[in-house]
């Protein structure tokens, strides 16, 4: 229990709460992460391959347009082959702490350099804007940001906060996150030290393993990313303003315009607004589970207790409660006038690591699923029914993800070809989600209920992990 709690409770990383909210909304949140990560941890994984990658190219542009070609020792590189090779020296130069730049030439804007830390503040909602009156009006993706220090409406300076700034404004330091490391890498080095003296594993403890295992890949890629932080950085907009009182309006290169009385976009004559999948989910999801059902009925075609309409609350029900999941998957749009990010926001302009997030995902859940399998043979369950559900949910899990990569494939593909769209990727995609979310359901049920008649043989510890500091 206690190692689940840490995986999942250190793992996740919100995003920065808006001015306005009350600590509750904030409790709120991070409960609700939590619980889909318990259900879902792979779809946290994705939607923190999307902000690495989207924090990786947010340095990089704002490097190269506003601080210049700081050489290849400073330069963020965007080689997936070298992901790995990054993530370890960046754990390292972690743990020593902020270095000096020797080249002299660098000194004079080493404070205005960004690194992957300062992409993931951006993408946490780190930057509001604020009116000359000092009040909160709009807070800042990358793009808005860059358009307002092109046309000098912020200044430069008010960006260049160090990456040692940022690190103070986070709860987690290296010494908090080296215990979480330890704890864990403790209970692995137990796991496979029972296995290996032929120990029965309880199903709690293989659990616990493929979260343990999950959550260093997350741990990992999150790991310079800030935690925990309560106030963003206000930027003053160096503009007239009219009627401040009401309204601030700033007409640039870029066409911004924020009037928080309207909370209308401004959008180019001609052009379309561009509505996110996930923005239709969740406006249908407001509207009420029951609303569609209460249409139905005023249809003669479709009585009260027709099977369509219950049907049709069932699936409205599901996908609502599934859309956090979805919005994790494919990050969502910051709304006009907002003063915090969504929850699973990610910069989303960048489109060459799509395939490594559509990939890495997946296959992360193909390697939670295929743990819980360690326990297929396993002697440790109080009955065979119980064994056979876990067999059958440990098999769904794993087979799922990998299904998803290749009905993505396949729709890709026949886009591609330009033949007309088949409905059996998106059938499968509504089918597969549910099932997915019922089998992991199974698990945690037996994992725990599991507990009440183990054998005496799981509660022999090994002596000389004891020796391994742990908690």
């Amino acid at each position: 229990m206690f190692t689940i709690f840490l995986c999942v409770w250190t793992s996740i990383h919100p995003n920065i709460s808006g001015a306005d909210d009350s600590g509750w909304q904030y409790v709120k949140r991070q409960l609700m992460t939590m619980i889909y990560a318990v259900i879902a941890p792979e779809v946290v994984a994705m939607w923190a391959l999307r902000q690495y990658f989207a924090a990786q190219k947010i340095a990089e542009m704002y490097n190269l347009e506003f601080c210049g070609d700081l050489g290849d020792a400073r330069r963020t590189s965007t080689r997936s082959f070298e992901a790995i090779i990054r993530l370890v020296r960046r754990f390292m130069n972690f743990l020593r702490g902020p270095q000096s730049v020797s080249d002299s030439g660098l000194k004079l804007i080493q404070s205005y350099h960004w690194s992957n830390t300062h992409g993931f503040f951006v993408q946490m909602g780190g930057f509001v804007l604020h009116d000359p009156l000092g009040k909160p009006r709009q807070v800042l993706d990358y793009d808005t940001l860059a358009q307002l220090l092109r046309d000098k409406a912020i200044s430069l300076s008010e960006v260049a906060i160090s990456e040692r700034e940022i690190r103070t404004r986070s709860k987690a330091d290296s010494l908090s996150k080296s215990i979480v490391v330890f704890q864990t890498t403790w209970f692995t080095v137990q796991i496979f030290s029972r296995m290996k003296a032929g120990l029965p594993l309880s199903p709690a403890e293989i659990f616990s393993l493929a979260f343990a295992v999950l959550n260093a890949a997350i741990y990992a890629i999150w790991w310079e990313k800030p935690q925990g932080v309560e106030l963003s950085i206000p930027l003053r907009l160096r503009v007239t303003t009219r009627d401040v009182g009401t309204s601030i309006e700033y007409v640039g290169s870029g066409g911004l315009i924020l009037d928080s009385d309207s909370g209308a976009e401004n959008i180019q004559p001609g052009e379309k607004p561009h509505i996110e999948p996930t923005e239709v989910w969740t406006t249908q999801c407001r509207h009420g589970i029951w609303r569609q059902e209460e249409s139905l009925r005023s249809n003669s075609h479709h009585p009260r207790t027709s099977p369509s309409a219950f049907l049709s609350v069932v699936a409205r029900f599901c996908n609502c409660s599934l859309l956090p999941l979805r919005k994790m998957a494919l990050s969502e749009s910051i709304p006009p006038n907002a003063l915090r990010v969504p929850m699973f926001y990610a910069y989303q302009k960048w489109r060459n690591k799509t395939t490594e997030t559509v990939f890495i995902g997946p296959i992360m859940g193909v390697i939670f699923g295929a743990v819980h399998l360690l326990a297929w043979s396993d002697s440790s369950f109080p009955s065979f029914p119980e064994l056979i559900l876990w067999r059958t949910s440990a098999v769904a899990i794993t087979t799922i993800p990998a299904l998803v990569v290749l009905l993505g494939l396949f729709d890709n593909v026949i886009q591609n070809a330009g033949t007309p769209r088949y409905t059996i990727p998106s059938t499968a995609f509504a089918w597969a989600i549910p099932l997915y979310v019922v089998s992991r359901l199974i698990l945690i049920v037996l994992a725990f209920s599991s507990l009440r008649a183990l054998p005496r043989q799981a509660f022999i510890e090994i002596p000389w992990t004891s020796y391994i500091p742990h908690l």
